[in-house]
């Protein structure tokens, strides 16, 4: 992930704009502040306290992927540490954007036993390593492209190194609930497809930003009525899985592309 010259590693966590810890010079950002940081940049921030509440909006949904996402989040700035990666980016969190992502999917499509922990762990190393890599020879933002890559890679064979595939029975057509949907894409957003982890979610952004939390909730709720307008099924709304790509769209539109609210929500339409 490329990042704009006018940005800036944020000496320390605020809420809304406040200070919340003790401010820290470049370059001596501590390792357990690299792990916060990492988690928040799931919706594309730089925040410990936006982090920490992510962790606890997946708490909610479920123990296992808390401890998946935070198991990833420490793994991804020691590779990174390790691999020489971009100081800026280390800083900023960037590395643990994929891990993160990495070890949720795995979690989310993936029974939770030893083969699980073990696949989780080396798959969110070579995530960030991916990550380190590509921003050394990419000069645009590469955003959740080595999760997508690597995930979809890994999940055609994933049986045959000792991982079992969860069962998903089909969605049924139930009444579109536009409340619970909506709520519920922002917690898809961390693979925890529910109203309190969406609410949190909210929240977790909002402290840090609140143009993002905005551009993320009003992603979600254009992006569901979109989803019934082709007659998705409303179980599938409902948990969110119609709605949670338009808010990452949304959000890292406005964050990369010049801070354009028509252009962010008009990503988000075509993520719908």
């Amino acid at each position: 992930m490329t990042i704009t010259a006018d940005v800036d590693v944020p000496s320390t966590a605020t809420i809304f704009g406040r200070p919340v810890l003790p401010g820290v010079p470049e370059g001596a950002v501590p390792y357990w502040r690299l792990v916060l940081r990492g988690c928040s940049q799931c919706c594309f921030q730089t925040n410990e306290v936006t982090g920490l509440i992510f962790l606890v909006a997946v708490l909610t949904y479920s123990r296992e992927q808390a401890l998946l996402m935070l198991m990833a989040a420490l793994i991804a700035p020691a590779v990174a540490l390790v691999l020489r990666g971009d100081r800026f980016l280390l800083e900023l969190g960037v590395f643990g954007f994929n891990s993160c992502l990495m070890a949720l999917a795995l979690g989310n499509f993936f029974e939770h036993d030893a083969a699980l922990w073990i696949w989780a762990a080396t798959l969110s190393g070579l995530a960030a390593a991916v990550t380190v890599v590509a921003v050394r020879f990419i000069r645009f933002p590469i955003l959740a492209a080595p999760f997508i890559v690597l995930f979809w890679i890994f999940f055609e064979f994933a049986e045959d190194v000792g991982l079992t595939a969860r069962q998903f029975p089909p969605f049924t057509d139930v009444d579109y609930d536009s409340f619970r949907a909506g709520m519920s894409a922002l917690g898809a957003a961390l693979f925890a497809g529910t109203v309190t982890a969406g609410v949190l979610f909210f929240v977790a952004v909002l402290v840090s930003n609140y143009r993002h939390a905005m551009l993320a909730v009003s992603a979600a709720f254009l992006a569901d009525r979109i989803a019934e307008w082709w007659d998705v099924p409303g179980e599938q709304i409902n948990l969110g899985l119609a709605g949670f790509n338009a808010v990452l769209a949304a959000v890292a539109i406005y964050a990369f592309a010049g801070a354009d609210i028509r252009l962010s929500l008009l990503g988000a339409v075509f993520a719908s």
